[in-house]
């Protein structure tokens, strides 16, 4: 009885904090319009950089290719995984980018 008396009591606490955070969020004053959240294209991409893909270009031998699912058979989590998405994501995926 303790312990139901325990879990509605704290039921009602949480409650009570939720409905009132969520009574606080919907009191925020209005003073920030929609042209406060969009920038202009030019302004964007002078503080956005974009990042080239690693080893988008790289074609791999077979010998490499084989070289890669050796190492990975060892592991069984890469073995696995590498049923799934590949010899090469699994490959990345646990030891890191592909040496050349």
């Amino acid at each position: 009885m303790k312990t139901f008396t325990a879990i509605l009591l704290l039921s009602l606490i949480t409650l009570a904090l939720c409905t009132a955070d969520s009574d606080a969020s919907l009191s925020v004053p209005d003073s920030q319009s929609v042209e406060d959240f969009f920038v202009k294209r030019d302004v964007a991409s002078s503080f956005v950089t974009r990042r080239k893909k690693r080893n988008a270009d790289l074609t791999l031998s077979p010998q490499k290719l084989e070289s890669l699912s050796e190492v990975c058979e060892l592991n069984t989590a890469c073995n696995d995984l590498s049923d799934t998405v590949g010899i090469v994501a699994a490959y990345q995926k646990h030891f890191g980018p592909i040496p050349v």
